[in-house]
């Protein structure tokens, strides 16, 4: 295959950090791929590997959560912020007081029995993002070695081919371990599987109840196989082929009575009898029927064709590389792909790839930000099948959300707060001033809406509606009349994770985000009852609440107001790394430059004051809040900065900063995910019945083409540009409807048919090609 710098990461030596690794994936089971010489090393994951077992936090509240609660909302009203936090503390938190982390599985090691760790030359390792194909090769003693790795989702097992341009020259040890207390190694299968098993930590005071299984299927053309009882001795191969299958109890989030040594080892019968190259091209056809439905050219340089730790050396050093952007938006939707399929659990904060029992922030779904920015590029990067597994979680997070609606909020609906995990845990984590946030799920049921308004399925959103009602009942039952402002308010919550003053307090009334979540959830469900001719009451009571709720408002400062109050100067950090208050612009549209120009300056002023951002996912928001303000300058240094040493592993992996004093920063997905949906931010903005073009189109990608961009109400869209300037748009649609497509000053309004197809060229948008 030849080389494209826009779909591949390779180096010249291994990995020597797991953050220096590469990942496979099928959206269940993951690999880092090391790429050792003498050993190689596949650090492994199953994505329903994590702590405790099935568990309600408030099926253990003792009552007073309810009891409570009226004085909380009361000292917030009166201002009492100290005494509301510390009540809010003892009694209206969930116990446990956190959640359950995510866990890895083991490793997998193939040591090169014949070979020592120095005597090699020629290496080359790398992961082909057009393929998903992981490769590794090098020259040792006169023989080239090559492994090939790759994830099958038809098949549901990682493979590993092994090959040498001799006969006979495979000498290779199979073994594996793990940081589980509970696991062992076995033999099975007449020394042809090797059996990894084991159980999951204990963790919150509850016991760990999840087995897991590993099974590796060693497979070989020639050669021996022999059991050494804790490992597997295979010699003088021309070929050798592992097939890994995984699989744990769990069911779902309150079931798990399954039977993972069943699993796996069906999962290994199914393909005992099939080649690898077969098994290959199954999984990167699958793969690439979701991958090549979009494409980003950007011209590439010379610095281009460079090892990829060189060639972001040479980038941070002011290097030409405009195609570097293109890499990295392939690979947010390789990452995307290989962590989150149907039948999947949502990608976490790590996606699925985590080397730990104990990983930061439990590797969990962080909801007040880093799960929403996991699929911000999923439908508009023409990936829609990618959202099925957080639907999915919203679901059941609606049926163990209205227990903690009902038991700690005497509410109906559902409710869930800024974290969940595998159990689906809903009710306040943590400590008041990060966890009595009640918008979480609110903001989840926009993607379910997003979902929808893509693709125009009536028949998903009739299976969606009632979650949606269900999150607007919470709130219909949870609004309180400020008695300050008139407005109906949320009572406790946040601003997430932001302290309004410097003594810490961060709890408050009616903060900015709140009110712009609930207008796009009451908005959305007006629209569905709408289309469905459903709870014609139940509308009205939406609208009148939506009516009631406080628009966004601009403060002393000229900055776009975070709280009712007008406490921006006040508070404790002026550059935190939320934006929460700027979610209306940006994933949300209810500030446009063009309607609102005095809110867009507010935004602006928002974010000189914010700052550039601290953590991968901060700056990765930053960018496309730029991208909407119409600031190509700004939006292409934050995803340069996305890019930068203190941002961005070797492997382009994401990073937050180091959580302690030993300077190690840590992995965290979600900057990779929210720089691919930036970059189309830059190129392509969708306000449903608009469509704005090269709207922050930086000076450095001066020719380019992005193909096959989905936009609301079931369209597609290819840019084309050379010299900066706009050459062609071709518009596609599934469904008819009208669009105002606008670049610079020219406006088209476009109006097509189902199968319909328009081309418009140039500045002025004219439907022929001036000569």
């Amino acid at each position: 295959m030849s080389f494209n710098s826009s779909s591949s990461l390779w180096y010249t030596r291994p990995a020597q950090l797991w953050q220096e690794a590469l990942p496979v994936g099928n959206g269940r089971l993951g690999a880092m791929i090391f790429g050792g010489t003498k050993k190689e090393r596949l650090q492994l994951n199953e994505d329903t590997l994590w702590g405790a077992q099935p568990y309600s936090p408030t099926d253990v509240n003792d009552g007073s959560s309810l009891k409570t609660l009226p004085n909380i909302q009361r000292k917030i009203f009166e201002g009492d912020m100290t005494d509301a936090t510390e009540l809010a503390r003892t009694h209206f938190m969930g116990r446990p007081a956190s959640q359950a982390s995510y866990q890895t599985l083991g490793d997998l090691y193939i040591e090169m029995a014949s070979l020592d760790a120095f005597g090699f030359d020629q290496y080359h390792r790398e992961l082909n993002i057009d393929t998903s194909v992981a490769s590794v090769s090098f020259r040792a003693y006169g023989v080239t070695y090559h492994r090939q790795i790759v994830a099958s989702h038809e098949h549901q097992v990682i493979a590993v081919h092994l090959t040498a341009d001799q006969q006979g020259k495979l000498d290779i040890n199979i073994s594996a371990g793990s940081t589980h207390s509970q696991s062992s190694l076995t033999v099975e299968d007449n020394g042809t599987v090797f059996v990894l098993a084991g159980q999951n930590e204990h963790e919150l005071n509850l016991s760990g109840d999840l087995h897991f299984r590993a099974k590796i299927l060693v497979k070989t053309t020639n050669g021996s196989i022999r059991d050494c009882s804790d490992h597997i001795q295979v010699r003088q191969a021309d070929q050798v082929t592992l097939y890994i299958a995984m699989a744990t109890n769990f069911r779902q989030f309150d079931d798990i009575t399954g039977n993972p040594d069943l699993v796996s080892t069906e999962q290994l019968s199914l393909v005992k009898s099939i080649k690898f190259e077969d098994l290959q091209q199954e999984a990167i056809a699958s793969y690439q029927a979701i991958y090549k439905r979009v494409t980003l050219e950007l011209k590439g340089s010379h610095q281009s064709n460079l090892p990829t730790d060189q060639r972001l050396a040479a980038f941070r050093q002011g290097g030409e590389d405009a195609n570097l952007a293109s890499l990295y938006f392939n690979y947010g939707r390789y990452l995307l792909i290989s962590s989150s399929r149907p039948g999947s659990q949502p990608a976490n904060l790590q996606g699925i790839w985590n080397d730990s029992n104990a990983p930061p922030w439990g590797s969990k779904y962080t909801i007040n930000i880093n799960t929403e920015m996991n699929y911000w590029p999923a439908e508009v990067t023409n990936m829609p099948e990618l959202v099925q597994p957080l639907i999915q979680m919203v679901q059941e997070l609606a049926e163990t959300g209205s227990q903690t609606a009902k038991v700690m909020y005497g509410a109906k609906g559902w409710v869930c707060h800024h974290n969940t995990d595998l159990w689906r845990a809903s009710a306040p984590i943590d400590l008041p001033q990060y966890g009595l946030w009640p918008s979480g799920g609110a903001w989840l049921c926009k993607h379910l809406w997003d979902h929808f308004d893509y693709a125009q399925d009536i028949e998903y959103l009739k299976t969606i509606y009632p979650i949606l009602a269900g999150a607007c009942d919470f709130f219909l039952d949870t609004l309180l009349l400020d008695p300050h402002s008139g407005f109906m308010v949320t009572n406790p919550s946040m601003s997430p994770e932001n302290a309004h003053h410097q003594d810490g307090n961060a709890l408050c009334a009616g903060p900015s985000m709140d009110n712009q979540i609930l207008r796009d959830l009451f908005s959305n469900t007006i629209a569905a009852s709408e289309l469905l001719s459903e709870d014609e009451r139940f509308r009205a009571s939406l609208i009148e609440k939506r009516n009631a709720l406080r628009p966004i408002e601009i403060g002393s400062g000229g900055q776009v107001k975070e709280w009712q109050e007008d406490w921006d100067s006040l508070a404790a950090d002026p550059q935190h790394r939320h934006t929460s208050h700027l979610y209306g612009l940006y994933p949300s549209n209810q500030i446009r430059v063009k309607d609102r120009p005095d809110l867009a300056q507010a935004c602006k002023v928002t974010l000189e004051n914010r700052g550039e951002g601290v953590t991968g996912w901060a700056t990765a928001w930053r960018l496309s809040l730029w991208a909407r303000l119409r600031d190509p300058e700004r939006a292409y240094a934050m995803l340069c900065n996305l890019l930068s040493a203190s941002l961005c592993y070797s492997n382009l992996f994401d990073t937050h900063p180091p959580l302690d004093d030993s300077g190690v920063t840590v992995f965290q997905i979600d900057g990779n995910f929210g720089g691919t949906a930036g970059i189309v931010e830059m190129i392509v903005q969708d306000y449903r019945d608009e469509v704005d073009l090269l709207p922050a189109l930086p000076l450095e990608w001066s020719n380019g083409k992005l193909s096959g961009i989905c936009l609301r109400g079931g369209w597609t869209v290819d840019v084309e540009w050379k010299d900066s300037t706009l050459y062609q748009v071709v518009l596609n649609a599934k469904i008819a409807a009208k669009k105002l497509i606008t670049y610079r000053d020219a406006e088209y309004l476009v109006s097509l048919a189902p199968g319909e197809t328009v081309r418009l060229y140039g500045r002025n948008l004219n439907r022929e090609e001036s000569s």
